[in-house]
C-alpha cells in the first residue's frame, strides 16, 4: 500500500456529523509514557485498560524519495508484510504503508499477543532479511505492478502524479510514491536487503503502541529484545526540504488530452513540510474551498476537489476544478481567495466544529490513535494526541488570509489543463509529454 497524504487526510472524507462549539477539555485524557534506548529508538506508550487489543506501529523514516531505486521502499513494505515467514497468526490485523519520507508497518493484535509481537518485530529488525524467499520477491514485485497499473490509470491519481512532477521539478519526491515500474520490476533480493541493512536501524525507527498493558513491563520487554541492536550511522539522504525550497519557481502550464474523462483543470502550489506551523491550518483552508456543500467554490457552482500531502521534504495542494473554461475557472478561485477576509467567524467555527466532531470519533480507532501518537514531542507532554486538532481549533479567518497569500498566489500556480484537444485548452498551456 503506498500513502500519499498526512495521517489526517481520510478524515475529511468521513460523514459529516454536526456538535456543539468544540472545546478541548471535551477530549479524552490521554497518559502517554515516553522513552528512548541507548541505539536511538523512540518508544510511545498509550495505555488504554481492559480494551483486550493492542495497537502496534512500527514507522522507519526513509521513504521512496530516500532512494535512488524508484519502488525500493514500496516493494520492502509489501514483502514484509506479506511475503516474510513472521506473518503469524498472532495478530487480528496486519497492513503496511510506504509514503515519501516513511515506511510504517501497523498490526491489529489480542493483549495476549503482545510479547509475541514485540519479540518477532525485534528479530525482523536485528535479522531484516530472514525469512524472504526468491518466489516471494517474483509475487510481490507483480502486486506491486499491479498496482502501478491501477493508479496511473485513475484519471486523477495520474494528474496529481503529473502536478507531483512539476511541483517538486526532477527531485525524487516528483516520482510516483509507489514506484517507477521500469525500475522496480528489476530489483533483487540484494538490492532489498541492502536496503534494510542500510535503513532499518533502531536510530532510524519509532514504536508506538496503544492498548491493554502496562506501561512497565511492556518497556522492560522492549529493553530486553530491542536494546541489543546496535545503532548505525545513517546513510546520507537525496534531497532535503531546503534545497526543494531553493529552487527557481516560476508559473507552468501543460496540456492533457481528456480521453473519457471530463474537461477539468488542475492548480497546484508548493507547500511547507509536514511539521510546519502552517501545514495544520492550510487542510482547514482546504476544505473550506472544496466542502461539497458548503465550500467557498461549491457556491459558486463549480465542482471542485482537493488534495493536501505533506512530508519531511515540502508538501503540495492541488485543486481540480470540473469545466471547459480554464481561464474562467481559475478566475473564481482566485476570487475565492480574495474573499477569505469576508468569511465570518461563525462559518470559519462551523467547519472546525466538522473537524472537530470527526476527530472524537476518529480517536475511538487504536490505529487512529498510533498514527497521531507517532512523532510526539517533548517526552512527557501528555496532552500530544490532541496537539493537531488543538491548532486547528486556533485557527482564525487573518490565518486563512495570510496562508492564502504566502502558499496560493497566482505567481506560484502550476496548471494542468485536461481538454479534448489543445484549442480548447488554457492558453499558453504546453503538451505534456509522458516520460
Amino acid at each position: 500500500m503506498f500513502c500519499l497524504s498526512a495521517c489526517f487526510a481520510w478524515l475529511l472524507a468521513l460523514p459529516v456529523l454536526y456538535a456543539t462549539p468544540s472545546s478541548s477539555s471535551s477530549l479524552p485524557q490521554v497518559q502517554l509514557h515516553q522513552y528512548q534506548l541507548a541505539n536511538g529508538l523512540r518508544l510511545l506508550l498509550q495505555p488504554i485498560p481492559e480494551s483486550g487489543l493492542v495497537q502496534l506501529q512500527l514507522r522507519y523514516e526513509v521513504g521512496e524519495a530516500d532512494v535512488k531505486r524508484s519502488g525500493l521502499p514500496h516493494l520492502t513494505e509489501h514483502l514484509l508484510v506479506m511475503g516474510s515467514h513472521f506473518s503469524a497468526a498472532w495478530w487480528a490485523e496486519r497492513n503496511g504503508w510506504t509514503a515519501y519520507d516513511r515506511t510504517v508497518f501497523t498490526s491489529l493484535f489480542p493483549a495476549e499477543a503482545l510479547k509475541r509481537a514485540l519479540f518477532e518485530e525485534s528479530v525482523r529488525m536485528q535479522h531484516p532479511c530472514q525469512g524472504i524467499a526468491e518466489d516471494e520477491l517474483v509475487k510481490q514485485k507483480n502486486m506491486l505492478l499491479l498496482e502501478y497499473q491501477s493508479a496511473v490509470s485513475q484519471s486523477f491519481t495520474y494528474h496529481i502524479d503529473v502536478m507531483r512532477k512539476v511541483v517538486f521539478h526532477s527531485t525524487p519526491v516528483g516520482r510516483p510514491v509507489y514506484g517507477q515500474a521500469n525500475e522496480f520490476m528489476s530489483l533483487t533480493k540484494q538490492h532489498v536487503c541492502r536496503f534494510l541493512t542500510r535503513w532499518y536501524i533502531p536510530n532510524n525507527a519509532e514504536l508506538v503502541l496503544v492498548g491493554d498493558f502496562h506501561p512497565q513491563e511492556v518497556k522492560k520487554d522492549i529493553e530486553r529484545w530491542f536494546a541489543g541492536i546496535p545503532s548505525r550511522p545513517l546513510p546520507k539522504r537525496l534531497v532535503t526540504a531546503a534545497q526543494i525550497r531553493s529552487q527557481p519557481r516560476q508559473n507552468s502550464a501543460l496540456y492533457i488530452p481528456a480521453k473519457e474523462e471530463a474537461a477539468s483543470l488542475y492548480i497546484g502550489w508548493l507547500t511547507p513540510p509536514r511539521g510546519h506551523a502552517d501545514r495544520l491550518p492550510l487542510q482547514l483552508l482546504s476544505e473550506l474551498l472544496v466542502h461539497p456543500q458548503e465550500g467557498l467554490l461549491a457556491k459558486t457552482g463549480v465542482s471542485a476537489f482537493g488534495h493536501l500531502e505533506s512530508h519531511r521534504f515540502g508538501g503540495m495542494f492541488v485543486l481540480e476544478l470540473v469545466g471547459t473554461k480554464h481561464s474562467q475557472l481559475i478566475h473564481i478561485v482566485q476570487q475565492q481567495l480574495q474573499k477569505l477576509k469576508q468569511v465570518k467567524t461563525w462559518q470559519l467555527q462551523s467547519f472546525q466544529r466538522r473537524m472537530f466532531s470527526r476527530y472524537r470519533r476518529g480517536l475511538q480507532s487504536f490505529q487512529l490513535r498510533s498514527q497521531l501518537l507517532s512523532g510526539c514531542v517533548p517526552v512527557g507532554k501528555t496532552s500530544c494526541l490532541h496537539n493537531k486538532m488543538t491548532q486547528r481549533q486556533a485557527v482564525t479567518t487573518a490565518d486563512l488570509q495570510r496562508l492564502a497569500r504566502r502558499y496560493l498566489s497566482p505567481q506560484q500556480a502550476h496548471y494542468i489543463s485536461v481538454a479534448p484537444s489543445l484549442s480548447h485548452a488554457l492558453s499558453g498551456a504546453q503538451p505534456y509529454v509522458t516520460p
